[in-house]
Formats: structure tokens, sequence, C-alpha cells
């Protein structure tokens, strides 16, 4: 009785492996699509509303769908006076552990360019920022739906075979 209560949890922890590395890659894929959002977003700021920085982390922290986001609840509403909106960014992008190494290489290159040029100039690095968001989102989209399915079934077929060599 007990081996088989061992082999049931055996089974189920190779599953939930599984499905947890699955879980991380839909993680990353709903993440990339976040913070498309969110370029959007700074981008209709800058371009409509003429909004700082500090003003733009505020309407991000405010908005539902982004807030939850680390990366955005780490951003400054107020400048501190010991550290620039692009070094607050930058240490918000690398603390992030939800953001994939792609999108954080990007979020950091873009954050060297912060107040660095004047309105044009940054809507055109979020426009570039944009579309490289959407080429790592479609690769987050293809690599989910190849090795998310793969993940979970390998994780369910090694518990059984680890089961089948406990009996």
């Amino acid at each position: 009785m007990i081996r088989y209560l061992g082999i049931i949890f055996v089974i189920s922890a190779c599953t939930g492996i599984g499905i947890n590395a699955s879980n991380k890659l839909k993680s990353y894929r709903n993440s990339c699509r976040r913070l498309i959002e969110a370029v959007n977003s700074i981008s209709v700021m800058i371009r409509y509303k003429q909004m700082t920085f500090y003003e733009i982390a505020g309407e991000l922290k405010s908005q539902s769908e982004l807030s939850q986001m680390k990366f955005i609840q780490g951003l400054p509403t107020v400048y501190s006076g010991k550290n620039t909106f692009s070094q607050e960014w930058g240490s918000s992008v690398r603390y992030d552990s939800e953001i994939g190494d792609e999108e954080k290489e990007l979020l950091l290159c873009f954050a060297s360019k912060l107040g660095t040029s004047d309105t044009s100039g940054q809507l055109s690095s979020l426009e570039l920022l944009s579309e490289q968001l959407k080429r790592i989102e479609t690769r987050r989209n293809d690599e989910y739906s190849r090795k998310g399915k793969l993940y979970r079934s390998v994780g369910l077929l090694a518990g059984i075979m680890i089961g089948i060599v406990v009996i």
C-alpha cells in the first residue's frame, strides 16, 4: 500500500515539474504581451499628453493589467535626488524575474536612451522597442505551443516510468 502511494506521489511530482516548466514558458509569453502594452501606452502618453517619465510611471501603476508587473511596481513616480529615471528603470528591470532575458536586454538598452533625445527620438525608440518585443512575442508563442505540451507530457511520462521501475 505504501509503495503504491509512493508511486502516485512520484508520478504527481514529475507531472507537477512538467506543468511548472510549461507555466514558466506561458509566464514569459504573457509578460512579453504586457510589455508591448506598456510600451504602446508610454508612446501614447508621450505623444498626446506630453507626460514626463515620472508621470508615466504613476499612470502605468494605476492601470490594472500593467500594475501587476514587478518591473512597473518598481518604477519611481517622483525624483528621489540620487538616481536618474533611467537608472531606476534599469534596476527595476534587472530584479523582475518574470521578464525573459531577451526582453530584459531590450529594456535595459532602452533605459540607456531615456531622456537623451527629444520627443520624436523617444517615440522612435519606443516604436523600435515595440517591434522587437513583437518579434520576441511571436517566438514565445511558438515556443509555448511546441515546448509547453512537451514539458507536460514528459513530466507525466517520466513519473510513470519511475513508477514502473519502482514496482
